[in-house]
Parts: structure tokens; C-alpha cells; sequence
């Protein structure tokens, strides 16, 4: 992946740890069979690869001001779940969505 002048690494960082913290708690739910879970947790990761491959702060303020909240209030509705390992990285993401 070619880095563009200017991209802000945290971000890029966030977003990588955003992802692979997602895709293992989708294999874990998959092999529970808990479809539910994975279909939610794929919709809040399914636009990040592309903020990885070009910075974009109004596409980083959607998925902040959006997405988030609507994956949040879904997971909510499902016993068992956290938010909490996505936390730091979101936090990391806020400072460059301003």
C-alpha cells in the first residue's frame, strides 16, 4: 500500500486494530453460530478498508458520528457484548475527525 503524504498514521493504526479486533471476534461468533452478531459487527467494519487505503476526515467523522452509534445501539440489544476493546482506538480516531 502506497502511503499518501499527510495520511495521519494513528489513524491508520486505529483502523488496523479496529479491523482485526473485529474479524476475531467474527470467527469467534461464527463458530458459535451466532449469525447475528457477525452480520452486526460486519456492517460497523465493512466501509474501513477504504479509509485505510485514502484518509478521508468527513468519511472519518461519518463513521464516528454514524456508524458507531449505530453498531453500538445493535450490539446493545444482544447479551454479552462490549464495546470496550474498540474504546482506545475510537478515542484515537475522535482527534482527527474534529
Amino acid at each position: 500500500m502506497k502511503m499518501r503524504l499527510g495520511y495521519p498514521a494513528d489513524v491508520r493504526e486505529a483502523l488496523a486494530q479496529i479491523l482485526e479486533i473485529a474479524c476475531l471476534s467474527i470467527r469467534v461468533a461464527a463458530r458459535k453460530g451466532d449469525a447475528k452478531y457477525c452480520a452486526i459487527e460486519a456492517d460497523h467494519i465493512h466501509n474501513l478498508p477504504e479509509l485505510l487505503r485514502k484518509f478521508d476526515a468527513a468519511k472519518l467523522k461519518y463513521y464516528l458520528t454514524v456508524t458507531r452509534p449505530s453498531y453500538v445501539e445493535a450490539l446493545s440489544k444482544l447479551p454479552g457484548t462490549t464495546v470496550e476493546p474498540y474504546q482506545p482506538y475510537w478515542r484515537q480516531l475522535e482527534a482527527h475527525a474534529a
